[in-house]
C-alpha cells in the first residue's frame, strides 16, 4: 500500500538536529565521486536542463524535535529514559509513536518497532552499533511509518548473521534494516549496514533516502522495496550480491551520489527515472534494468522475465526508463548497460556505458522505443546485438560499427566540419560498436571518425575534454542525414569511404 505519509518531524520545533552537514563523514568513496562530478560539470549541465552533481551527505536542518526524545542507551544493561520502550535482555521493543534516540552498542541484540499500524516513529541513531547473531538488528514488524535520522557526525552500524532464527512458516524480516511500513532515511551522519543473511535495507512499502553517508554490503539486494524506492540525496556506497537498488514499482533518483562497486544488476525497477545525481554502477549483469518487479515462483534470479508481457508492466503500466538529468557511468561486465524491457526516454544528463565484450549482450538494449531529445549518450560494447536510439528522436545520434573488435583503451575521435573534436573517448573494455548521441551532431554536417593516436589532457571516465586528437587513423567519414546515422558494418568494409557504410 502506498500511503506517502507526510513526515511528522516538520511539525516539531524545539531541538534542532543540525543546520547543515558540517561534521566529517565515514570514508565511503564519496569524495572521489564528488571530485569526478566536479570535473565533468560541463557534461552534467545539458542544454536547457537543470542538473545537480554530487550531493552532500544530507542535512537535517529542516528536521527538529519538540521536547526531548526518549533516550535509549544500548549496552549491558540497556537503559531507557522514558515510556514507550520495553527491554528484555538485549532486545529493545518500541511500542508507541514518538521520537527515540539510540546510542551505545549491543553485541548480540535487536531493536524492534511494534507500534500501532499507521503510527509514526522517529529513530535517531547517534553512535548506535547493533549486531544480531540470530535476526535483523533493526526491524519494524508493524505497519508503522519509520523515519530514521542519522545524527550529524555520528557513526552507526547494523550487522546481522548469515542465518536468521525465524518462526515456523515465517520468511521475514529478511534484511538487516527491515520495515513493513514506509521508511525514510535522513540526516547527515553515517550508517554502515553489513547484511550477511539477505538484503541490506528492506522495505515492504515505500523507501526514501534523503541523506546520510550509507555504506551497504549485502548478500542480496542493497536496498529493496516492494513499492517505490526514491533517492533524494545522500551518499550511497553499495556492494551487493544481487541488485544494488531494487523497486518492484518505481525507482527514482533525484539527487545524491550513488557508487555501486559490486552488483548482479545495479538499478532495477518497473519504471526507472533519473532526474539528477551522480551514479556509478559496476554489475555482472545489467547495469540499469527496467523489468517486472515481482517474479513467479521458481523464476531464475528472483525476477520475472519480460516474456509474453513485453513492454507492459503490472496492471498494464508501461515499463519505461527515463533519464532527465544526472551523470551516469555504467560498467556491465556480462550483461547490458541500459536494458529496458520496454522503452527509453532521454531528455538530458550524461550517460557513459562501458558494455560487455560479449556478442549476446549490448551496451543498449530495449524492446519498445528509444527517444532522445537532449543530453549526451556514449555507449561502447559488442556488435552482435547492438542498438542505437530510435528514429523518433529529435537529437541526432551516430552508431559506428567497426569491422573487427577494438582493443581496450583504443581512442575513438569524432571530429566536426571545423576540425574540432566533438568527442574523444577511450573505452576501457574491448568493443566493436560505438554510439554517440549529442547536441553537437548537426543535421547536414559532415564528420570524421578516427581511431588511435593520442589526446591532450586526462580522461574522465574515458572521456577527454574538447580538443584535438593527433596521429590517429581515419576510419570513416559521414554526413548526418537524420536522427540516426549508421557508419560501418561488422566483418569487413561496406564500400563507403574508410571502409564504412553511410546512411
Amino acid at each position: 500500500m502506498q500511503r506517502h505519509w507526510p513526515l511528522l518531524l516538520g511539525a516539531l520545533t524545539a531541538v534542532a538536529l543540525s543546520a547543515c552537514a558540517t561534521a566529517p563523514l565515514a570514508d565511503t568513496g564519496a569524495g572521489a565521486v564528488d571530485a569526478r562530478a566536479a570535473s565533468v560539470a560541463d557534461a552534467i549541465a545539458s542544454p536547457g536542463t537543470a542538473q545537480s552533481g554530487g550531493a552532500p551527505a544530507g542535512s537535517s536542518g529542516a528536521r527538529s524535535l519538540s521536547g526531548a526524545p526518549v533516550q535509549i542507551a544500548l549496552g549491558a544493561p540497556t537503559t531507557v529514559s522514558g515510556p514507550g520502550v520495553a527491554v528484555d535482555g538485549n532486545t529493545v521493543t518500541i511500542t508507541d509513536a514518538g521520537a527515540y534516540r539510540l546510542t551505545g552498542a549491543v553485541a548480540d541484540g535487536r531493536v524492534v518497532v511494534q507500534a500501532a499500524d499507521d503510527a509514526a516513529v522517529t529513530l535517531i541513531l547517534d553512535g548506535a552499533r547493533i549486531s544480531s547473531a540470530s535476526g535483523a538488528p533493526l526491524a519494524v514488524m508493524s505497519d508503522t511509518d519509520l523515519t530514521l535520522v542519522l545524527a550529524d557526525g555520528s557513526e552507526n552500524v547494523l550487522s546481522d548473521a548469515a542465518s536468521y532464527a525465524l518462526p515456523a512458516g515465517a520468511d521475514e524480516p529478511d534484511g538487516a534494516l527491515f520495515a513493513r511500513g514506509d521508511l525514510t532515511i535522513a540526516g547527515a551522519g553515517a550508517l554502515t549496514v553489513d547484511a550477511r543473511f539477505r538484503h541490506g535495507i528492506r522495505g515492504k512499502d515505500d523507501v526514501t533516502v534523503e541523506g546520510g553517508a550509507i555504506t551497504i554490503t549485502s548478500k542480496g539486494d542493497g536496498v529493496n522495496s516492494n513499492n517505490d524506492l526514491t533517492v533524494d540525496g545522500g551518499r550511497l556506497s553499495i556492494a551487493a550480491g544481487d541488485d544494488a537498488l531494487h523497486a518492484d514499482l518505481n525507482l527514482t533518483v533525484n539527487d545524491g551520489s550513488i557508487t555501486i562497486g559490486r552488483s548482479y544488476e545495479g538499478l532495477e525497477g518497473e519504471t526507472i527515472t533519473i532526474n539528477g545525481g551522480t551514479i556509478d554502477v559496476t554489475s555482472t549483469n545489467d547495469a540499469v534494468n527496467v523489468a517486472a518487479g515481482a517474479a513467479p515462483a521458481g523464476a531464475a534470479g528472483g525476477r520475472a522475465a519480460a516474456g509474453a508481457a513485453g513492454a507492459a508492466g503490472a496492471a498494464g503500466t508501461t515499463r519505461l526508463l527515463t533519464i532527465n538529468g544526472g551523470y551516469l557511468v555504467l560498467d556491465a561486465s556480462a550483461g547490458d548497460g541500459l536494458d529496458a524491457n520496454g522503452s527509453i526516454s532521454m531528455t538530458g544528463g550524461t550517460v557513459i556505458v562501458d558494455g560487455a565484450p560479449v556478442n549476446m549482450e549490448s551496451a543498449i538494449d530495449y524492446d519498445g522505443a528509444f527517444k532522445v531529445t537532449g543530453g549526451t549518450l556514449i555507449a561502447a560494447g559488442s556488435a552482435g546485438m547492438a542498438q542505437a536510439p530510435g528514429a523518433t528522436s529529435t537529437q541526432n545520434s551516430v552508431q559506428i560499427t567497426f569491422p573487427a573488435v577494438q582493443a581496450p583503451g583504443t581512442l575513438v575521435s569524432i571530429a566536426g566540419p571545423d576540425g574540432r573534436n566533438v568527442l574523444t573517448f577511450a573505452p576501457p573494455k574491448a568493443f566493436q560498436s560505438f554510439v554517440l548521441s549529442s547536441p553537437d551532431l548537426a543535421t547536414g554536417a559532415s564528420y570524421r571518425v578516427s581511431t588511435g593516436g593520442s589526446a591532450a589532457g586526462t580522461a574522465v571516465d574515458g572521456r577527454y575534454a574538447a580538443g584535438t586528437a593527433s596521429a590517429g587513423t581515419e576510419f570513416a567519414s559521414f554526413t548526418v542525414s537524420g536522427p540516426v546515422t549508421t557508419v560501418g558494418t561488422a566483418g569487413g568494409p561496406a564500400g563507403a569511404p574508410g571502409g564504412a557504410r553511410r546512411r
